[in-house]
């Protein structure tokens, strides 16, 4: 019975690589891969607004591909909260909600909001590299040690 709890935990953290390589490509690339976001955006509004019939076949690969990786994030992110780092993972929650709100809702120039997505992309590759590295190899508990703090 433990080596199935092993092979399961072993591929949902498998599961983490694309999230991480596509932090990573944002810390590569942040002007090009914003760019990107910024038409995803327009794609997904175009979509809504006049349904999927209006869009071309290359722009409906494109919505299906940036959909099924929303899909595996939002996925992750929710059984996450199930294992021993449910508590990292509701920091990533927390700091993807504000980087979204700001750069939805406060921020309107395009150079500000590529830095605070870059800095949101250092903060999740950090954390979720952390979850990867703890739960393998540091084995540290995070929220006794938080407590033990107070």
């Amino acid at each position: 019975m433990q080596i199935v709890k092993d092979i399961i935990t072993f591929l949902y953290f498998l599961c983490l690589a694309p999230l991480i390589f596509g932090e990573l490509s944002y810390l590569v690339m942040p002007k090009r891969i914003f760019a990107k976001n910024q038409q995803r955006k327009e794609l997904s509004d175009k979509a809504s607004k006049n349904g999927l019939e209006s869009l071309t076949d290359s722009e409906l690969k494109r919505h299906k591909r940036y959909f099924l990786y929303a899909i595996l994030l939002l996925a992750t992110l929710f059984f996450g909260l199930f294992t021993d780092q449910w508590l990292l993972f509701i920091t990533l929650v927390v700091f993807s909600s504000i980087s979204s709100w700001i750069t939805n809702r406060v921020v309107k120039q395009d150079s500000v909001k590529i830095v605070v997505s870059y800095v949101d992309a250092v903060l999740t590759f950090s954390v979720l590299l952390f979850i990867i590295v703890n739960q393998y190899h540091l084995h540290i508990d995070i929220l006794g040690a938080i407590k033990s703090c107070f």
